[in-house]
C-alpha cells in the first residue's frame, strides 16, 4: 500500500504501523458488527495489488520446470493453505534444482585420428 501510494522512506511504514495500531485499539468495536463479507472484500482489495499475472506467462516462456512450481504453490496455497503451499513449492523447487543439477553437461574430449596439423 505504501508503495502505490508513493511513499519513499522507512518513516512511512512507521507511519503505517501507527495507524494501524491506533485503528485496531479505536475502531475495532465499530467494525464488530460489519458482515465476514465486507472484512473479506476489504483484505481482497488489498491483496490484489500483490497478485502478478503477467509473472506466470514470463515463467512459462522461460521454463515449464520453474511453471511447474509455481503453479503447485499457487493451487496448493488456494486448496489446502498458505503453508502446504509453500512447503510444496519449496520443496518441488529444491527437487527440480537438484534433478537438474544432479545431470550435469559432459563432454567427450580426446584426440581426433589422422594427420596433425602444426600452426608453425
Amino acid at each position: 500500500m505504501n508503495f502505490e501510494a508513493g511513499a519513499e522512506t522507512p518513516a512511512a511504514g512507521a507511519f503505517t504501523a501507527v495507524g494501524i495500531a491506533l485503528a485496531t485499539l479505536y475502531l475495532t468495536p465499530l467494525l464488530f458488527f460489519l458482515p465476514n463479507a465486507t472484512l473479506a472484500a476489504t483484505i481482497i482489495a488489498a491483496v490484489l495489488s500483490l497478485v502478478d499475472v503477467g509473472a506466470l506467462k514470463r515463467t512459462w516462456a522461460y521454463s515449464k520446470a520453474d511453471f511447474a512450481a509455481m503453479a503447485a504453490t499457487i493451487l496448493l496455497t488456494l486448496v489446502e493453505g498458505v503453508e502446504a503451499g509453500l512447503v510444496a513449492g519449496v520443496g518441488l523447487a529444491i527437487f527440480l534444482h537438484l534433478y537438474a543439477t544432479s545431470k550435469p553437461h559432459v563432454a567427450v574430449v580426446g584426440q581426433i585420428p589422422g594427420p596433425r596439423i602444426s600452426a608453425t
